[in-house]
């Protein structure tokens, strides 16, 4: 008797990921957690679907909401009391998108009018800074992105706000001008980086002035330089 009553309870099934998938709360789960965590849990495919499953312009503010993308260490710094940050990582830490997203804020919040961009190169601008994978234009979406235009070494905002390309090639062209906004990448590479930095610095005295400062790291005198003078270090 008891052999016939074990055989005719129903087996238990191990829930398979669609089933999973299909009870989940994707509005409930966004009110509790970033869209990066909800992204690890139900897999690339399925938050794709979701996504799709959205009207055009939700999913698209969704996909540009960098706060629910980013790591903490990738978020700018909070209160005013510091005006150099440094990023201080290695290849693939996300150095470049933690850089072009803190620009958008910034001129999204009327902080960042006059923006200066620092490279190696003019090349080094155009296909990291600018145009890379993880670029400026990359973190808008087409119709929001500003105006690159290459041969005046510039981008311009619909709100009027201006970035400008300086390169390492050479440091004189900091001489001058003034901005409240700063972005130099990799200067832990530049020949001669403490010239372009005390140039740099000393133009970056337009209102609540910042500077976000990206590099791999190296055992020279300037990293320990900055390492002492930023307020804030990722």
């Amino acid at each position: 008797m008891e052999q016939q009553t074990q055989q005719q309870m129903p087996q238990a099934t191990q829930p398979t990921q669609e089933s999973i998938l299909q009870h989940l709360d994707f509005s409930e789960m966004l009110n509790r957690m970033p869209l990066r965590r909800i992204q690890e849990i139900v897999g690339k495919d399925a938050f794709q679907e979701f996504l799709l499953s959205l009207p055009e312009q939700t999913a698209e503010e969704l996909l540009f909401d960098w706060r629910s993308w980013a790591r903490p260490q990738q978020l700018e710094p909070p209160g005013d009391n510091w005006s150099i940050w440094l990023y201080l990582a290695g290849r693939g830490s996300g150095k470049t998108r933690t850089g072009a997203e803190w620009i958008k804020e910034r001129e999204a919040k009327g902080d960042a009018r006059f923006i200066a961009l620092v490279s190696q190169s003019a090349a080094d601008a155009r296909d990291v800074m600018v145009e890379g994978e993880s670029g400026i234009l990359s973190v808008y979406s087409e119709n929001k992105r500003p105006k690159y235009e290459p041969s005046k070494r510039r981008l311009t905002w619909k709100s009027g706000a201006v970035a400008t390309i300086y390169t390492a090639e050479d440091p004189d062209q900091l001489r001058g001008p003034s901005h409240d906004t700063a972005w130099i990448d990799e200067p832990a590479a530049y020949r001669n980086v403490m010239d372009l930095w005390s140039n740099l610095m000393f133009g970056l005295r337009l209102g609540d002035s910042k500077c976000f400062a990206s590099t791999t790291p190296r055992a020279i005198p300037f990293i320990e330089h900055v390492q002492i003078v930023a307020r804030h270090i990722a």
